[in-house]
Parts: structure tokens; C-alpha cells; sequence
């Protein structure tokens, strides 16, 4: 079967006793128009903004016509509950034995591992009906969550390739996967591919890059004595700003993220939060945090450490996220008591921090939500 001589496919139902793969309905339009409301959904996918009823009822429409062009096209559906919870399927006909995969998932379908296991049957499908030798996987650099799916369903990733997607009109890095049928019942392990900076929103902040033009802001922020004392005792050299941004900018370890805090309104430096000591194996990580002085007492560092807790368990699946700080830091006790921490003990001479000595630390922690 060829790309460039498409052969249709015959529709097909699949399913594992908890997820059914069919060809789209009419009646089906109704869920494609509500998950294509979804930020996430418009953010990593091509669906257009803004998308109205009447595409998703072309969407659903048009299904017949994409199997006989080569593409097969899945409604993905819960089977308890009968819900239609995502989309799958082939997003180019079969090219000499070699297909590309893609879905998306509603935001009712999430976190329960509906599109991995959507992800299988599909894979099992084209290799041993559709006679395929490997199915490849590409995601913008940065979307986390379809890359978890990818790995979760054998996919190993290879690389980034520079610009190879188009993402709302901007060419874009791309995280690059494959799959073998060898894979589906035995996977190697995935090779390390750099984590790319995504930005993350809130509804009172922005969690974003770090950019090369923040290095005034940062160098600012960083005299402040508040910032030197209750930080790491790397940063109190005489010119921490320009090891900062570095670090920020390199997501390439897979252990460390981090963002600068703005505002929805507003993308001035207001604040640094991290997510780091991530440890994939064991589902934990650490969340630390500042705020430039003159943006104290708005409540952007528990809305900014919120928004980053929530990303780590949602995107990274982490089950425990720890926040330390020193016991005299009265101001930091607060900021993770209303973000959700739960003190939980004090740590004895635990860290040195800027002026060279070793505090007590409260540890604090909170716990992925129950799904």
C-alpha cells in the first residue's frame, strides 16, 4: 500500500473489553464538538480556533471518505460507560509499510489509560491486518502527555527533528517515535530524548520560558536579599543571573523543569517556579519557587505553584510532590500550605542556603489526586 497510490481500508471495530474502536456516527458529533473546546486539544492539535458545531458535524460526516482514502479513523469509546472519550486512528495512508499514528482525548477521558489502551489495539491492528512493518509518532517538542501515552503503548522515542510540524502557523520542533511489532509485547527501553520548555496557564498566571531577553529582570530580581538568602548557595556568587537562565532554559536532563511566572496580562518577570529532583521511577519530585519583590502578596507564588503541582501529576503522572523550606522562611510556609501542602515534619541542619548556613527545613508535601 503506497502514499502516493492510496488503497482504501475496510472500517473495523476493536476493542479490549474496555475501550471499542469503531468508525464515527452522526450521533457522535455532539462529543467532538465539546472535547474541541478544550484548550489542550487546540493547543497541541491542528483542530482550528475557533471550531464550530458544524465542523465537528463535517467531522463525522466525512468518516467513510477518509477510510477509502487510506486513513483509518476511530471513535474511541469507553466501553462501560458507552462515552465517547476520544480520537484515533492513521493520519496518512500506509507509505511503504510504514504508517503515523494520532489521537487526541477528551478531557472526561483523561488520566485513565483509555488512549494507551486505545493506542495498542490500533498498533496490533495495523501490523497484523494491514501487514505493516513500523508506526511512527510525532509530537510538538513539549507536549508531555501525548509522549507518556506514546512510551506507555511501546513506542520508543528516537529524537527530535527540528521544525517538523506546523502548529497554528508556526513551524515547530517535534518529538519523533517508532514502533516495531516486536515492540508491542516486549518494548526496549525508550532512549533519552531532551524535554523541551512548555508554557503552562493558569487562570491567574502564565508559567513560561525563560527567554534570553529576561536576563535584565533576572539579574534585578536575584540582588534581592530576601531571594540570595532563602535560595541555594550556588546562586549567591557575584553574578547569579546568567547560571539561572541557563539552567531554566535546559529541560534536556529530564529531572529538572522550570518557568519564569507572569501574568495572563502582563508577561513581565514576576517570579521563578521548578519542578525538580523529578524521579520517573519512583513518582516523586520537589517544587521550589521565588517572587520578585514587587509581586509579593498577590498570591501569584500559591497560584504558580498550583498550576506547576498540577502539571507534574497530570503530565508527568508523579504521585507525591515534596516543597522544603527553611523553618525562619515564614513567608514559604504560607505559600505551600494554601497551594495544598501538608506539613508533615521538620528536617535538622537539612540545606545550606545563601548565607552559607545550615537551616532546619519544614518538608511539606501533597499527593496526586485519587482517580
Amino acid at each position: 500500500m503506497s502514499g502516493r497510490d492510496p488503497a482504501g481500508i475496510e472500517p473495523v471495530r476493536l476493542s479490549d473489553g474496555r475501550v471499542l474502536l469503531r468508525p464515527w456516527a452522526a450521533g457522535d458529533a455532539d462529543a467532538v464538538y465539546r472535547a474541541c473546546q478544550d484548550p489542550q486539544i487546540r493547543r497541541w492539535t491542528r483542530v482550528p480556533t475557533p471550531y464550530p458545531r458544524e465542523l465537528a458535524q463535517a467531522f463525522v460526516a466525512e468518516s467513510p471518505q477518509r477510510w477509502a482514502r487510506g486513513l483509518a479513523s476511530f471513535a474511541v469509546v469507553e466501553v462501560a460507560t458507552g462515552e465517547v472519550v476520544g480520537s484515533h486512528g492513521l493520519v496518512g495512508p500506509p507509505d511503504e509499510g510504514v504508517a503515523e499514528i494520532g489521537y487526541w482525548t477528551a478531557p472526561w477521558g483523561r488520566r485513565r489509560g483509555l488512549t494507551t489502551a486505545a493506542t495498542r489495539l490500533v498498533a496490533r491492528w495495523a501490523f497484523e491486518s494491514l501487514g505493516l512493518a513500523r508506526l511512527d509518532w510525532f509530537a510538538e517538542a513539549g507536549n508531555v502527555a501525548s509522549r507518556r501515552v506514546a512510551e506507555a503503548a511501546g513506542f520508543v522515542m528516537e529524537g527530535v527533528a527540528a521544525r517538523k510540524l506546523q502548529q497554528n502557523g508556526r513551524q515547530v520542533d517535534a518529538w519523533t517515535a517508532g514502533l516495531l511489532p516486536e515492540y508491542l509485547d516486549a518494548p526496549p527501553p525508550s532512549r533519552r530524548v531532551p524535554w523541551s520548555p512548555v508554557e503552562v496557564c493558569g487562570d491567574a498566571v502564565v508559567l513560561r520560558a525563560f527567554r534570553d531577553d529576561d536576563l535584565a529582570a533576572l539579574t534585578a530580581a536575584l540582588t534581592d536579599p530576601d531571594i540570595r538568602l532563602w535560595n541555594p548557595d550556588r546562586w549567591a556568587g557575584p553574578s547569579p543571573a546568567p547560571r539561572v537562565l541557563a539552567a531554566g532554559q535546559d529541560w534536556s536532563s529530564g529531572t529538572s523543569t522550570a518557568w519564569l511566572i507572569s501574568t495572563p496580562d502582563d508577561d513581565a518577570l514576576l517570579g521563578l517556579v521548578a519542578v525538580h529532583s523529578i524521579s520517573e521511577f519512583q513518582g516523586t519530585a520537589e517544587v521550589g519557587y521565588w517572587t520578585a519583590a514587587q509581586a509579593r502578596g498577590r498570591g501569584l507564588a500559591t497560584a504558580a505553584v498550583g498550576v506547576a503541582a498540577s502539571w507534574a501529576f497530570e503530565e508527568l503522572g508523579l504521585r507525591r510532590l515534596d516543597l522544603l523550606h527553611a523553618t525562619p522562611n515564614v513567608a514559604s510556609c504560607r505559600v505551600a500550605h494554601k497551594a495544598g501542602f501538608a506539613l508533615e515534619g521538620v528536617q535538622r541542619a537539612s540545606f545550606v542556603y545563601g548565607d552559607d548556613m545550615a537551616y532546619d527545613e519544614h518538608r511539606h508535601a501533597r499527593l496526586a489526586p485519587t482517580r
